[in-house]
């Protein structure tokens, strides 16, 4: 295992904060709703030798500025073309987690001609309307006094029992742990109020998408199902998709090293 990059934050003029390492092509990677651009340490470090990669804070989360209420997901969009501006980026690989997922597929489809490769990684898709109102269940939590009850069952569903046994997956864990102890409860609860608002905002939509997309997600992730990827790689015009082993919705980060390789084949694989 490489040692990890050492990184430097910066900000845009307009307040987010961001880590980058490495030349070449530019790989944008965008966390989850209640984590911050430390997730992305693997890649950083597993990519950095290749591409430009440039990870950041969506807004609520980490340093970047804590949005109003009721923010709408276009917001998260204007930060990030917002962050390309700064970096001088015309066209950038997205690859998105969960939330960033739904961020990395929706900004596809407003602005294209900005994206040149697509990584969405255990990304919801058409939920049933059970699955939609446990999300906004979740959301109202969030926004009260109780919101610290929901840690321990966001720990349970994103993470196996052999996670927590396993030493070195442990270690990863209890980061994800400190992070989610450590965001701002603001910011968390109102990005999560928008990613459960808009998950099926592009439901039928994905056959726009030309950029070639690759569609990750993990075996046992009882949210953002292998049969959510399988669907929406059949519905985007260039799609493919791998599904992780025993693996929960953490496994880009605990399964890093069996995906990274897969990830930087897909990256380097000539545009059509």
């Amino acid at each position: 295992m490489m040692p990890p990059t050492t990184l430097t934050e910066h900000k845009t003029p307009a307040g987010t904060a961001y880590i980058e390492a490495g030349t070449g092509e530019p790989l944008v990677l965008i966390h989850g709703v209640g984590l911050n651009k430390q997730i992305w340490q693997p890649q950083l470090d597993e990519f950095s030798n290749a591409f430009r990669v440039i990870a950041y804070d969506t807004l609520g989360h980490g340093n970047s500025p804590v949005p109003a209420d009721n923010i709408p997901l276009d917001d998260y969009f204007d930060q990030l073309i917002e962050l390309l501006d700064a970096l001088d980026l015309s066209r950038a690989n997205l690859c998105g987690h969960s939330m960033g997922a739904l961020i990395t597929l929706g900004f596809s489809l407003k602005y294209p001609r900005r994206v040149k490769r697509i990584i969405s990684m255990m990304a919801a898709y058409d939920r049933s309307p059970e699955h939609q109102q446990r999300s906004r269940r979740v959301a109202d939590i969030l926004a009260g006094p109780k919101a610290g009850v929901l840690l321990e069952a966001t720990l349970e569903r994103w993470f196996t029992g052999q996670d927590f046994a396993d030493p070195a997956r442990h270690a990863r864990v209890s980061r994800v742990q400190n992070w989610l102890e450590q965001v701002d409860k603001a910011g968390y609860s109102r990005a999560y109020r928008t990613f459960a608002e808009n998950g099926e905002t592009y439901v039928g939509q994905l056959q726009k998408i030309a950029a070639p997309t690759f569609f990750v997600t993990a075996e046992n992730d009882p949210n953002s199902t292998p049969a959510m990827s399988q669907r929406m790689a059949g519905e985007v015009q260039r799609g493919q998709v791998f599904i992780m082993a025993a693996e929960r919705h953490m496994g880009q980060y605990l399964g890093a090293e069996e995906i990274n390789p897969l990830i930087r084949k897909f990256l380097e694989t000539p545009l059509p």
